[in-house]
């Protein structure tokens, strides 16, 4: 809906914003939740480079093929993150 109201070039620009916070989000959650450790770092930082790489593609891409990406990129960086979690919290 936000392409609509505000315009793509905003929504890219909040897209950009919106995954800024997340992976700041996701470096702080080993900081809270003390069983995280390797597994969680590793898979953190190669699928937020994934997920940063298609973002950033998208921004300057601007075609419905690298928004697609994008989309894609984000379900994969959820899923496999929080597979991360459990599976490196129950290996402590």
């Amino acid at each position: 809906m936000m392409p609509v109201v505000r315009g793509e070039t905003a929504t890219r620009r909040h897209i950009l914003w919106y995954l800024g916070a997340t992976l700041v989000a996701a470096v702080a959650l080993p900081v809270v939740a003390d069983p995280l450790g390797g597994l969680y770092a590793a898979v953190g930082v190669v699928l937020g480079a994934v997920f940063l790489w298609t973002v950033v593609r998208l921004h300057y891409e601007q075609t419905e093929a690298a928004a697609f990406r994008a989309f894609h990129a984000s379900n994969a960086y959820l899923g496999l993150l929080l597979f991360a979690v459990v599976f490196d919290a129950l290996a402590v």
